[in-house]
């Protein structure tokens, strides 16, 4: 689901290719993409690093559920790493490879360091109700590949 996964690798401003597998590929039609997809992400950042895990569940309806983790880690700075719940609900359409999700509520909750929203709060970044379309470059019955916007971020998530 774009709401998360995609707008905070965006946030991270780095780019990242996660390895596909060897598996056929099924039609990119929405019978093959609703379910429960786990996705991770790892991206190096200029000052840091931010590991990303969710799990994204595509309902029959169009509509999408999202609940996951993240952690923020400064590497030399002095700043203590911040982990981050967020969960989320969305919907979302399919037009050919075309993936056009948006987010109609997110939770985001800082749970080591609350007072560093006071500085950047995530869930003020994060845009509610914007259709946002991404590209699914593979799609299996174990895997999906998906391409976030205009980048070059290919996020891949395993079939729950």
């Amino acid at each position: 689901m774009k709401t998360i996964k995609n707008a905070l690798l965006s946030l991270a401003l780095a780019s990242t290719t996660l390895t596909a597998s060897a598996e056929s590929t099924v039609a990119i039609n929405q019978k093959n993409l609703v379910g429960t997809w786990f996705c991770e992400a790892s991206v190096a950042m200029e000052q840091g690093k931010m590991e990303y895990t969710s799990t994204e569940n595509y309902l029959k309806d169009g509509s999408s559920t999202s609940s996951g983790s993240m952690k923020l880690s400064f590497g030399e700075m002095n700043i203590p790493d911040i982990e981050y719940a967020i969960s989320g609900t969305g919907t979302w359409r399919l037009e050919a490879e075309k993936l056009t999700e948006t987010i109609t509520e997110i939770d985001i909750k800082n749970l080591t360091n609350p007072q560093f929203d006071q500085f950047i709060n995530l869930k003020d970044m994060i845009p509610v109700n914007v259709p946002e379309t991404s590209t699914i470059t593979k799609l299996t019955k174990s895997t999906i590949a998906i391409q976030s916007g205009e980048s070059k971020e290919v996020l891949e998530c395993k079939r729950s």
